[in-house]
């Protein structure tokens, strides 16, 4: 595996994992239940939140960018041990032991510590895992 980073793949696994979030929290999936589980009541956008929005959501692509790039690094690491699998399968097994080790950890501490029920933590701890397995899922196929 190669040891330069291809940054069309991290970027693009970064678009999909920002594209997935949206997608997630629609109403086509799980909003209605994520409201109700955090209580947070559904707010109209006023006309200066706008900006404000879209700064959030530059932020989130800065921070999905990090984390592709991470796990872009993680895999590569985990092929040089790995070699007889191909880049699939070493990002998918990468891709769940980062979220089994590390954010799955955090996110049960998060949920314990703000009396969160197990249902919240399913609806988040599943988007974690599902949109971490699909940035490593494209770094693997387009970039290594």
């Amino acid at each position: 595996m190669e040891s330069s980073i291809n940054l069309t793949a991290v970027l693009l696994a970064a678009a999909v994992a920002l594209a997935l979030k949206q997608i997630w929290y629609s109403s086509l999936l799980f909003k209605d239940q994520h409201i109700k589980l955090t209580k947070n009541h559904k707010h109209l956008i006023k006309k200066g939140d706008r900006k404000k929005s879209f700064f959030n959501i530059g932020i989130e692509y800065l921070l999905y960018i990090i984390s592709a790039f991470v796990i872009y690094h993680l895999i590569n690491l985990s092929g040089t041990f790995y070699y007889e699998f191909s880049p699939t399968t070493v990002g998918i097994n990468t891709a769940f032991w980062v979220w089994v080790g590390f954010i799955l950890p955090l996110q049960v501490n998060d949920m314990v510590a703000r009396h969160h029920s197990w249902r919240l933590l399913v609806i988040d701890a599943g988007f974690r895992y599902f949109s971490l397995i699909t940035m490593a899922l494209i770094i693997a196929r387009f970039a290594l």
